[in-house]
């Protein structure tokens, strides 16, 4: 999000992947939460985010993945038993990134598998496809 203060970093964040968890959990804990799952479970071994991972895992920005290899780099973090979800927006016939979503159980001090999806849906085609990462 390019060219956003702090509380539209943090509004965007409640409105797209929160809202729906607000009736079992008020929004500071969302919050609080989330920087919980930051501090002890992402940020370890001299890793500060995702994208460390992913270049762990040899995807790296401005190259082409299969979702495969995307998944596999993320279960690095996750665990090799714990399916992600990799979502992809399509543009001008190129498949880019768009989001990587971890699923945790309610605790939220343990990665879980996340249910599985119908792959239509996250637009990253089939998996021979090749998915950009954005610089």
């Amino acid at each position: 999000m390019a060219k956003t203060t702090d509380r539209d970093f943090w509004k965007h964040g409640w409105t797209k992947h929160g809202y729906c968890s607000s009736a079992a959990l008020p929004i500071t804990d969302y919050f609080n939460g989330a920087v919980m799952v930051h501090n002890n479970l992402i940020a370890i071994n001299n890793k500060n985010n995702l994208r460390d991972y992913l270049a762990e895992g040899g995807v790296t920005p401005a190259n082409n993945y299969t979702k495969q290899v995307i998944i596999t780099a993320v279960q690095r973090l996750v665990g090799a038993n714990n399916n992600v979800y990799v979502a992809c927006k399509k543009d001008s016939g190129d498949i880019y990134l768009k989001e990587i979503h971890l699923c945790l159980d309610t605790t939220l001090r343990n990665f879980v598998s996340c249910p599985t999806a119908d792959p239509d849906q996250r637009e990253c085609g089939n998996h021979t496809s090749k998915i950009r990462i954005s610089v």
